[in-house]
């Protein structure tokens, strides 16, 4: 077996199976598994994909989270390649092979991800640069105030990108959404089990480049993101994500810096909140107050 493609679901049916017909309509020339890991779905998933013969379909009793479910198809996959795919992504071409010829042509290398794009075949999200504590304050001190003029703050780890070289350029680490890597690459551990969402896949890639496996874009696969699609826009999901991904990002620095740094991060950090949290109604300010001081 070539690739095992492992797909997480979470209450996300339609986009799931558009994902997984996109796979078997676009894939030629490698010879592919996918396994699909459901985080206790109730929209009607298991009775879809349960009874679906092109997959190899497991449904557990617990929403593990995105990088415990994917370790959860990792163990079960037989492919000498990995291939995380998000359920809300649609296949344009035969992406997974272009994955395969690079990874095979490349030789030692970490993750390789695919220049992503919206639904208007824009550019999405595809990379970054490892997180930096000082920059990441900034943005919780600037955004707002960028917010108020209708402009974005961005950090400058999504702003970079090797343009003498078409075809593929070196980044930190590749987004979650669309990560392809050896599996022999993963002896130095999967997803850490600590995150439940959000920063998993930037931990790994900060582990494997430490010990000398980097990761790269490849700018010929063609995958669509549609990002986020298991919180369908409802604000209470949406508070939930935030909440989600600032106690990740509270994780990520306590595993990579000093712990004299990771306190004065979180020191400081809280410091810049105080103000947002004074235009929280009662629930939301508990909420964020309970990952602020966890």
């Amino acid at each position: 077996m070539d690739v095992s493609v492992i797909i997480v679901n979470y209450n996300t049916k339609q986009m799931t199976l558009d994902c997984i017909n996109s796979i078997f309509e676009k894939t030629v020339d490698v010879d592919f598994e996918v396994i699909l890991i459901d985080n206790n779905s109730t929209d009607g998933s298991r009775e879809v994909f349960d009874s679906d013969s092109r997959i190899k379909y497991f449904y557990l009793n617990e929403n593990l989270g995105f990088g415990k479910a994917n370790n959860y198809g990792i163990e079960r996959a037989v492919g000498e390649y990995i291939f995380c795919l998000n359920s809300d992504t649609t296949l344009l071409n035969n992406a997974i092979f272009e994955f395969f010829k690079f990874a095979k042509e490349t030789g030692h290398l970490g993750c390789i991800g695919s220049m992503l794009l919206k639904k208007d075949k824009t550019e999405n999200l595809s990379y970054g640069k490892f997180p930096d504590w000082k920059e990441h304050l900034m943005l919780r001190l600037k955004g707002p105030v960028y917010k108020l003029v209708g402009k974005v703050y961005l950090l400058n780890e999504f702003n970079y990108k090797d343009k003498n070289n078409a075809y593929s350029f070196d980044v930190d680490f590749v987004t979650g959404a669309d990560l392809f890597v050896k599996k022999e690459t993963l002896k130095f551990g999967a997803f850490d089990p600590d995150f439940f969402m959000y920063f998993e896949e930037t931990e790994l890639q900060y582990r494997l480049t430490k010990n000398g496996y980097g990761s790269k874009i490849i700018t010929t696969p063609q995958i669509i993101h549609l990002d986020g699609g298991s919180f369908n826009g409802d604000k209470a999901k949406l508070t939930r994500r935030e909440l989600m991904s600032l106690t990740s990002e509270f994780l990520y620095f306590k595993k990579t810096l000093s712990k004299i740094k990771y306190i004065l991060f979180r020191s400081t950090f809280i410091l810049t909140r105080l103000p947002h949290l004074l235009v929280l109604n009662k629930d939301e300010r508990t909420h964020y107050l309970e990952v602020l001081l966890s």
